[in-house]
């Protein structure tokens, strides 16, 4: 899946994300990301873009950063915070804060406010749990449009990964 990006928006920023190549689609991964922890208080997060550019900036001076537009997942820990994952080009497996993650994940393209993202982790369970007869180990959240983008484009795309 190598064009699974469209290109950016509007304001030249986000990558547009088409429906038809992450509609639970199962994707085989063999991926190193560089973690980060963002705190958040009642699921919203309050350093996200601050934690992001620190993980920009270590990957880059590395010069592990991936050329185009990484996946950038999260995955809730706990109340109070957020496990950040910038994709990676090439890093070294053993330096702190690399994670390597292989297996088979499926995916779920959701457009539409934060507030419906519970029905479509909702959605994405039932449909694991009947392809596979098993429920999702794990759930990871690629959100594909900050804030001014999802704004242009009239609502939030995200991508909900669920690892099987």
């Amino acid at each position: 899946m190598n064009n699974y990006l469209v290109g950016v928006g509007v304001s030249n920023c986000c990558p547009e994300v088409r429906k038809e190549d992450w509609e639970y689609v199962q994707h085989e991964w063999n991926k190193y990301f560089l973690e980060g922890n963002v705190f958040q208080l009642f699921r919203m997060p309050l350093n996200y873009g601050s934690v992001l550019k620190k993980l920009a900036a270590a990957a880059k001076a590395r010069n592990w950063d991936k050329h185009g537009n990484p996946l950038v997942l999260t995955q809730e820990t706990g109340f109070f915070s957020m496990q950040m994952l910038l994709e990676l080009f090439r890093p070294d497996p053993k330096a702190d804060g690399v994670v390597f993650f292989s297996g088979s994940f499926i995916s779920h393209y959701y457009e539409g406010p934060y507030s419906g993202l519970g029905k479509a982790v909702q959605e994405l369970d039932d449909y694991v749990t009947k392809a596979t007869g098993l429920p999702p180990k794990d759930y990871f959240f690629w959100y594909t449009t900050c804030p001014k983008c999802a704004k242009e484009r009239g609502n939030p795309v995200t991508v909900i990964f669920a690892r099987i």
